[in-house]
Parts: C-alpha cells; structure tokens; sequence
C-alpha cells in the first residue's frame, strides 16, 4: 500500500527573523512546552503541529524505509575516487513538481570519524525530500572501513560539496543553497568545510567553492583538544600529535566567514559538552559571523537519531530544521 502526502506551504517563523543588519537572530520562546514548539501563526494554512510531524513521520518511515530498494527519483554517484575506492552520494530528488532551482540538503553521517553510514539521515532525506527539498546522504572515509581520519573525512566532505555545486545545474540545486546538515562528527565536518580553508585537494578546481552557504550542526564536537585531552583515544586512535588536533578543531581556527551556523545541541549531551557550543557561538560572533546556538534542555547526544523509542525528540529535530530553512527563505515554492 502506497502513501501520498499532501504538505502545506509554512510560513517562515515570525521568531526566526533577519536583522536590518541581515545577520540571523533566532529567539525561542521559552514558555513553549517541547511538544508544542512549533509556533503557529494566523494564516489559513496552518503551520504543522509537533504531532502532526510526528505522525507525518512515521508514515513516511514504515511506509518508505521499508523499500529502499524501491524509491524512485534516486541516483547514486561518485563524487570522488581515492586509488581503488569510489565515494558515492546518493541524490534524493523531490517527490513532486516544484521550481528549479531548488535548495539542496546535504546530509554527513556521525560515528567519531570511525564508523558510521548514510542511513543515519535516510529519515531526514526523504522527510526533506516529501517537502520538495533535493536531498543527498554523503558516504566519506572513516577509519574503520579505509583506515583514515578526521582529515581524510574533511578532504571527502569539502570535495562532495565542490561536486554537488559543479553539477547544480544538472539535478536542479540552486548552487547558492547548498545547506550542509551534520550529526556529532558528521556535524565536524560541516563547519569544518567552512572554516578549514588550509585543508582541500590539490587536484580539484579550487574555482568551485566547496564550502556550504548554510550549515545546521547537531551535538558538534568543535573544541577537540579539550576533547582529546578528555579522551585519550582521539589523538590514539588517529595517530594525531597537539598540531594536528588545532589544524582539525574548528574553533581554534575561526576567522570572519559569510556564511551562517546554527547549532542544535543537547544540554545533557554525555560525549560533546554542550559548552563547548556556547564558547564557540561566542567566539564566531566576535568575529561578526552569525552564529545561532539552540539548546535543547535536556536532550543527550543523539536526539536526532530516527528510533522508534525517541520519535519525540527525532520529530522535534525535523521541525527546529525546518524552522531555520524558513527563516533563510529556503523553503522550496
């Protein structure tokens, strides 16, 4: 039995606002009880309701997670080649008629640059696909499959974005709404493409910007010496020495950027304190970047996970997601 949904059009958030000065200034009422943090505004056509999201979403996982193997409008594509080993993305294209050219979701797996797998955001993709975004799940090098590290994964993700803009024009993407979304070390990787300049492949046509013009980071590591001063393991695992943790820690290397961040991060994160967020929000904003940090009281690090057991909180992800897309006027038309 197939499912069609009908979404309707959301309004951008009257609390998700641009100053005159065009930077994003993002005030959440704290008084809004978690399932109801969907503010709704007078306008015939309602914005969604916590519930209904999470309705929506289940509907959309039984119904199309079931047959992956099934879904259409899906291409898998090398976007890289290391000696033997192609990388793939894998481009979700919308469901239904919208105009092009479209903003693109460009989604990175978490697992500590160790593990890890695409299906980490197949749930997001295909909700964002439902609401007439391109979305793309971007497989990189992690070291328990390609015996690699953190630069190696920041070298793939730099490089996919490159890919995704160099050929915009072909799969519909606006190349000016590139929005990368990362969860934990996947969440690395985004910022990491924007502030990482010293880190790219020489043999890629540095004309084509491999950098996001939005990143969304969920629970990101950000300050790794402190990280690898907490565990030990990092620096072990990877083989890294003190220089190697700077050059790969983005808030030891922010400088002014253009392009906007916004943080979800869990107050009761257990493996990335969620100070760290707030120290590096405010050192962005020294450097007059804009740079939104959303605290999400009480949530440890992997709320956005798609489980059946914490659907709440999944479906709470999807809507803070789509909140910012609203205030950047990316929603699709």
């Amino acid at each position: 039995m197939s499912h069609r949904f009908i979404f309707k059009k959301l309004q951008p958030n009257p609390l998700l606002r641009r100053t005159k000065q065009s930077s994003i200034t993002i005030k959440f009422n704290e008084k809004i009880q978690e399932n109801k943090s969907m503010i709704s505004v007078s306008d015939p056509q309602p914005t969604p309701t916590q519930a209904d999201i999470e309705v929506r979403t289940h509907q959309i996982m039984s119904g199309l997670i079931a047959r992956t193997a099934q879904l259409t409008n899906v291409e898998s594509l090398v976007y890289k080649t290391i000696g033997p080993t192609p990388l793939l993305l894998h481009i979700l294209k919308p469901v239904r008629p919208i105009a092009t050219p479209t903003p693109a979701l460009v989604f990175f797996f978490g697992g500590g640059w160790d593990f890890g797998s695409i299906e980490q955001f197949l749930a997001h993709a295909l909700y964002f696909r439902e609401r007439g975004f391109v979305t793309i799940l971007v497989d990189y090098r992690v070291k328990s499959r390609h015996d690699t590290g953190p630069m190696e994964s920041i070298l793939d993700a730099k490089s996919s974005i490159r890919w995704i803009r160099a050929h915009a024009e072909t799969y519909g993407i606006d190349p000016h709404k590139i929005i990368a979304v990362g969860g934990s070390s996947g969440a690395h990787l985004a910022v990491s493409s924007i502030l990482l300049s010293h880190l790219d492949e020489a043999a890629e046509d540095h004309h084509i910007s491999a950098k996001p013009d939005t990143a969304i980071l969920l629970n990101p590591p950000l300050d790794l010496i402190s990280l690898a001063q907490d565990h030990d393991a990092l620096a072990q695992k990877f083989n890294l020495q003190d220089n190697d943790i700077v050059r790969i820690s983005p808030i030891h290397n922010v400088h002014s950027v253009t392009i906007p961040v916004f943080i979800l991060h869990g107050t009761a994160d257990q493996q990335v304190p969620f100070e760290h967020s707030h120290l590096f929000c405010k050192k962005m904003q020294e450097y007059g970047n804009d740079c939104q940090l959303i605290s999400l009281e009480g949530y440890d690090h992997g709320f956005f996970n798609y489980t059946l057991d914490s659907l709440s909180q999944f479906s709470m992800s999807l809507q803070k997601i789509e909140d910012i897309l609203a205030a950047m006027d990316y929603l699709p038309s």
